[in-house]
């Protein structure tokens, strides 16, 4: 079994991947929520559930700025970034506080 199949043997990651229906949003989500893991420096779903709640929201305030300004990404494409993040955590039961 691969290290990516492994990954997505959590409970967090199947909690997440399962609850979309589309199969387009599915694979644009599977390869987006990475990046933001990566930027974390988390290897595990379930550590990405391991935040507490001021620095999940530092971090993500720091990977907007990331993906804007480092990576130049259009605002669409920041959006579904976000996006992925935003489904992820809200089907594991965690509430941001977007507005920050």
């Amino acid at each position: 079994m691969s290290d990516q199949q492994l990954l997505e043997e959590t409970e967090a990651y199947k909690i997440f991947i399962n609850s979309i229906d589309s199969d387009a949003t599915k694979e644009s989500y599977r390869k987006t929520f990475p990046y933001f893991m990566r930027f974390c420096k988390k290897t595990s779903y379930d550590d990405m559930l391991r935040f507490d709640k001021i620095t999940l929201e530092g971090l993500l305030r720091d990977y907007i700025v990331h993906l804007r300004h480092n990576k130049r990404l259009a605002p669409a494409s920041v959006s579904l970034f976000i996006a992925a993040i935003a489904h992820f955590y809200e089907m594991n039961d965690v509430t941001i506080n977007w507005k920050s």
